[in-house]
């Protein structure tokens, strides 16, 4: 099961194509923004982000420390390699 949490701090974070795995955007998500999906891969966190109340999810990835504190009561996986 998903578990959607609002970011409790101002987050910088870079837009991923899925794709192409291309960075699209980079910029800060405002507190209040819906995350779910997270994924820690070494010093990164990968997960989707919702700026419109959750009718649209965009991939993102930011600092795993920096989205620690802003979305601290986010689960997410980690994968080892």
């Amino acid at each position: 099961m998903t578990t959607i949490t609002k970011l409790q701090a101002d987050l910088f974070s870079t837009g991923i194509n899925t794709l192409t795995q291309q960075e699209i955007s980079e910029g800060f998500l405002e507190a209040g923004t819906l995350v779910k999906d997270a994924c820690k891969i070494g010093d990164n966190m990968r997960f989707l982000a919702s700026t419109d109340g959750g009718s649209c999810w965009c991939h993102e990835r930011a600092n795993a420390d920096e989205f620690a504190t802003a979305a601290p009561n986010a689960s997410f996986r980690t994968i080892n390699y």
